[in-house]
C-alpha cells in the first residue's frame, strides 16, 4: 500500500504542551484525520485540566493554518 494513502489504520495524536515540554492536553484519533478537527478535541482537554487561563501564546504548526483558527 502507499504511505500516502487516505485509508491507512493508526492513530494521530494532538498534543499541546507548555514551555517546558510538559504534556497539558491531549486528543487522539484516526490517522487519516485532519489537524484542523483535532483542534477543539484538544482545547478543550487544557480547558479540562485548568491551565486555559495561564495560557499567553498559543503557538500551533501549519496543520492548524485556517482562517477560522486565527480568528
Amino acid at each position: 500500500k502507499s504511505p500516502v494513502d487516505r485509508a491507512k489504520l493508526g492513530h494521530k495524536w494532538s498534543v499541546a504542551a507548555d514551555a517546558n515540554g510538559i504534556p497539558i492536553g491531549v486528543a487522539i484519533d484516526g490517522a487519516n484525520r485532519n489537524d484542523l478537527k483535532l483542534l477543539e478535541p484538544t482545547l478543550d482537554s487544557i480547558i479540562a485540566n485548568g491551565v486555559i487561563d495561564d495560557i499567553e501564546l498559543l503557538a500551533r504548526d501549519r496543520g492548524y493554518d485556517y482562517p477560522v483558527v486565527r480568528e
